[in-house]
């Protein structure tokens, strides 16, 4: 359990102030816990359905980037199998023609 303002925990140990205050009222740590989490319990749902919400999202993220990962896959494959098919011919360079070298190929249009 925390102080209002603070942030730190109370532990109430045997003899401490927060103990004394406990038994003086009657009631437990197990009790003053059950309190507090009936009183936050709507907190507690409100976080459980933004989760649930966001893990709902990140699903469909998965699901979309496995999808967008699947046809981007299959496009490059074929890309693959036509600049493999491709005929590729021999250009010449004025240079490489110059001194009797071949120059660098590119494939053939069409």
């Amino acid at each position: 359990m925390t102080q209002p303002g603070n942030g730190r925990a109370v532990i109430a140990t045997p003899g401490s102030r927060s103990n004394r205050v406990l038994t003086n009222t009657g009631l437990t740590m197990n009790a003053v816990r059950a309190k507090t989490f009936a009183e936050l319990i709507d907190c507690f749902e409100c976080i459980d359905r933004m989760t649930m919400m966001a893990e709902g999202r990140r699903d469909t993220m998965l699901r979309e980037i496995e999808w967008h990962r699947e046809s981007f896959s299959k496009r490059l494959r074929h890309a693959i199998v036509v600049a493999e098919d491709t005929e590729f011919k021999v250009l010449a360079t004025a240079e490489a023609t110059a001194s009797g070298q071949t120059g660098t190929q590119a494939p053939e249009s069409g």
